[in-house]
């Protein structure tokens, strides 16, 4: 009885920490975006990477090409079934879908997940999460300035 009950105090810490490995993930990846796109409810964000220097600093404005879309990329993140899923594109057109892999796997994800649009420049990120055994939520909340920014101006 001992044993399963730290075995469950210690899976329960994996996912908690899965959790936080997540928001790490968006908030790194977004905020070398230039532009964001949402759906309406929240549930997928398309982030869009415009630099014509990948060598380009961060914490600098990228240097990119605000009128040609050829040259960039698009990543996109979606919650799908309870699940947090990703994908790259080079186009803008196109959704997530439950078939693309999962940024942290085994994460049940509830509903009141989503991504919301602060601003043109800011992106806030709830991540809300059932854990453990029982099962408890789990909800952890960021903000992303996005690094190319002056691109939205």
């Amino acid at each position: 009885v001992s044993s399963l009950s730290a075995f469950r105090r210690l899976d329960e810490k994996e996912q908690e920490i899965n959790i936080f490995l997540a928001m790490e993930h968006l908030c790194r990846r977004i905020g070398l975006g230039n532009q964001v796109e949402l759906k309406p409810d929240g549930s997928q964000i398309k982030v869009r990477w415009d630099y014509a220097d990948y060598q380009t600093p961060l914490g600098s404005p990228a240097n990119g090409t605000p009128s040609d879309f050829s040259d960039d990329t698009f990543l996109k993140y979606r919650f799908i079934n309870n699940a947090l899923r990703f994908r790259i594109d080079s186009t803008l057109a196109g959704d997530v879908l439950s078939s693309d892999p999962e940024v942290v796997e085994g994460l049940f994800f509830v509903g009141t997940s989503n991504f919301e649009l602060l601003d043109p420049n800011h992106v806030a990120i709830d991540l809300v999460a059932e854990i453990g055994d029982p099962a408890r939520q789990k909800q952890i909340r960021s903000a992303v300035i996005l690094q190319g920014r002056a691109q939205n101006g």
